[in-house]
C-alpha cells in the first residue's frame, strides 16, 4: 500500500475515463481503443445493432 505525505492511502491504479460525443462522432471507436488499452468499461456494455454491428463499447 502506498501512502501520501498526509498519511492517506494513495491508489494510483484507480482512474476515471469519460467519453462524450454526439451521435456518429466516434465515441464507440474511442471506447474500443480504451478497452484494447486495458481500461475497464463496465459489466453491461450495449450490444451490437444494425447500425453498429461491432457493438457500442459503452455501459
Amino acid at each position: 500500500m502506498l501512502y501520501n505525505f498526509n498519511g492517506t492511502v494513495n491508489e494510483p491504479n484507480k482512474r476515471c475515463a469519460l467519453v462524450l460525443g454526439s451521435h456518429r462522432s466516434g465515441t464507440s471507436v474511442l471506447s474500443r481503443a480504451l478497452l484494447a488499452a486495458g481500461v475497464f468499461l463496465g459489466e453491461s456494455l450495449y450490444g451490437p445493432r444494425f447500425d453498429n454491428p461491432k457493438g457500442f463499447f459503452e455501459d
